[in-house]
């Protein structure tokens, strides 16, 4: 059987969450792959430098699309894509949820993320709604088989599109960096200019439904202590005023090994998001052994085990304030067991194995 995965809408920019998720899945399918499997990996020019590590001994087919911008590329797809597929390809797996095509005698199989736009409409313009909706349309005609990556986004789809092809459910493969020497702990540490455990940790971008505005405002006026953010500044305008703030510092995006140290040594994770289709980070905290607090909301409660810390109303900063301090009464770590329950169900081995018997079953 020979796969072909379709990385084209990766750019050169981090991607996070994305990124994250397409990445431990590679590593996934390099070591757990049977022998009658096959994966050649399509790409763009400006894309491949990041991922240039991980396929260095796989089949690699490069494609300078001329831009790195998703609009354009997804029109060069569209010209291009039926005439670059390899000869004799059984299936076309895309990651993220853009497929521009059909691509005859191949099936092919697309991941769904979230339902955000449907969702949460004030948050895109008319004419982004309108282009998710085109989008989302032709990958769904085109698609042989979809899979959500959280019960709560397949529950989205099955309410807002009427699908008649299969789908299933399968989680985002989790990877923590873990055997970090203490020196090198403490040069990142020092970087920062931190001290374990004596700072609260976030990792989100400052889109309107991650909610960040309410940690700002908890952290500049109800608690005297420091809050480190990382992730992409999307939109600096609604941050722009916490620069000066002495409790709050934005490290924008960083390096894994710097991330997972961070995680490592907070005193808590911190996640306020009201909107998830499924939320990485979350589990990436809870595997370094720290505590979660977090929403009820979306696919928050489901992909944590109901074994975070929840606030009931994700805006209201006394009950931030009572939880972040009843949490702390009640100690920062979870238990060695539920670390390994989350280890099990979001390894690669794992995720990476539900998608290879997947692609060996399809019909």
């Amino acid at each position: 059987m020979k796969i072909a995965v379709n990385l084209l809408n990766y750019f050169s920019a981090p991607m996070g969450g994305d990124e994250s998720f397409v990445k431990n899945l590679i590593k996934g399918f390099n070591i757990y792959k049977p022998e009658d499997m096959q994966f050649v990996y399509l790409i763009s020019k400006p894309a491949f430098p990041k991922f240039k590590k991980l396929l260095k001994k796989e089949k690699v087919k490069v494609f300078n699309t001329g831009h790195d911008r998703i609009r354009l590329r997804l029109i060069w797809q569209n010209i291009k894509l039926k005439k670059i597929i390899p000869n004799q390809v059984d299936i076309l797996f895309t990651p993220q949820f853009k497929l521009p095509r059909k691509i005859n005698n191949t099936k092919t199989v697309s991941v769904f993320h979230d339902c955000q736009y449907k969702d949460l409409p004030d948050n895109f313009t008319f004419l982004e709604r309108r282009y998710f909706d085109y989008i989302n349309y032709i990958t769904i005609k085109n698609s042989d088989f979809i899979v959500s990556i959280s019960e709560f986004t397949k529950e989205k789809i099955n309410q807002y599109y009427n699908l008649d092809i299969p789908l299933q459910v399968i989680h985002n493969p989790i990877k923590i960096k873990k055997n970090i020497s203490k020196k090198t702990e403490k040069e990142i540490l020092k970087k920062y200019n931190l001290k374990k455990e004596e700072y609260y940790y976030t990792l989100s971008a400052n889109y309107k439904h991650k909610n960040l505005i309410t940690l700002v405002k908890l952290f500049s006026n109800k608690i005297d202590d420091k809050l480190i953010i990382t992730g992409p500044l999307r939109d600096r305008s609604s941050l722009l005023k916490i620069k000066n703030d002495k409790n709050i510092k934005l490290t924008g995006y960083i390096s894994e090994i710097d991330k997972n140290v961070l995680l490592k040594n907070c005193k808590l994770f911190l996640f306020p998001s009201v909107y998830e289709g499924f939320g990485m980070p979350i589990i990436e905290a809870l595997l370094h052994g720290k505590k979660v607090i977090t929403t009820r909301k979306a696919s928050i409660p489901e992909v944590s085990l109901n074994k975070a810390q929840y606030v009931n109303d994700p805006y209201n900063l006394n009950e931030w304030y009572n939880k972040i301090l009843e949490t702390e009464k009640n100690g920062l770590k979870i238990s060695p067991k539920t670390q390994k329950l989350f280890s099990k169900k979001y390894s690669i081995k794992t995720i990476s194995n539900r998608y290879l018997n997947l692609f060996k079953n399809i019909e």
